[in-house]
């Protein structure tokens, strides 16, 4: 029969629900968070236990690599939320452009191809693909578009593009297109009126008017 050493020692459960021992900190179900468990180290593994000396939780020993081991079943739903999010590489993300529109996949093929590592551009992706859900994917393609342009696929130039200006365009009967730069408010404003809002009229006339409400 061979013999396991085994060391053992006793942590209280950080917010973090990671356990420390050797330098690296092994996970623990976060709803033992404040409470006291014992690890169990041997060569090869890491068992801990909690005060009533059941298994917790079990890993891999780690001697070398990321200092924080993780079973993602120990974590609160909205780590866990997260985790899955980080999980999107560039050609997620550029299939998520691609489905958004023409403009959006190019601007983000740009924003992950100019770095190093794609890596450092995935939170700027996020951002800016999340935001076709508050401004919607027509706005985000004009923003994306005038990005390009510009030479600037940032998060900062794309966001504050969809947040500032509203590139407006309207084509009447008689094929008459006009086009206005203006604020966000005044363009959803003038495109709420022009679709909804609009009395039954013959004139193709819009007054403009220089503060709330803006349509008269």
């Amino acid at each position: 029969m061979q013999f396991e050493y085994a060391d053992y020692v006793v942590r209280r459960t950080p917010a973090n629900y990671h356990v420390e021992y050797d330098g690296f900190h092994y996970s623990v179900p976060h709803g033992l968070y404040k409470q006291l468990v014992t690890i169990r180290a041997t060569a090869t593994t890491i068992e801990i236990l909690n005060d009533n000396r059941e298994r917790v939780a079990l890993h891999q020993r780690r001697q070398i690599g990321s200092r924080y081991i993780t079973n993602l079943s120990h974590m609160p739903s909205n780590h866990r939320h997260q985790h899955e999010s980080n999980q999107f590489d560039g050609a997620k993300y550029r299939m998520w452009a691609k489905n958004i529109g023409v403009q959006t996949y190019v601007a983000i093929d740009l924003l992950l191809s100019a770095q190093i590592a794609e890596e450092q551009a995935y939170r700027s992706c996020m951002g800016i693909l999340q935001s076709s859900k508050r401004y919607g994917n027509e706005r985000l393609e004009v923003a994306c578009a005038k990005a390009i342009a510009m030479n600037s696929c940032s998060y900062t130039t794309i966001i504050t593009l969809m947040e500032r200006e509203f590139n407006f365009s309207y084509s009447a009967e008689n094929r008459c297109a006009f086009k206005l730069l203006v604020p966000v408010d005044v363009g959803n404003s003038l495109y709420r009126y022009l679709c909804v809002g609009r009395p039954q009229i013959n004139s193709y006339h819009v007054f403009v008017h220089h503060r709330a409400p803006y349509c008269i």
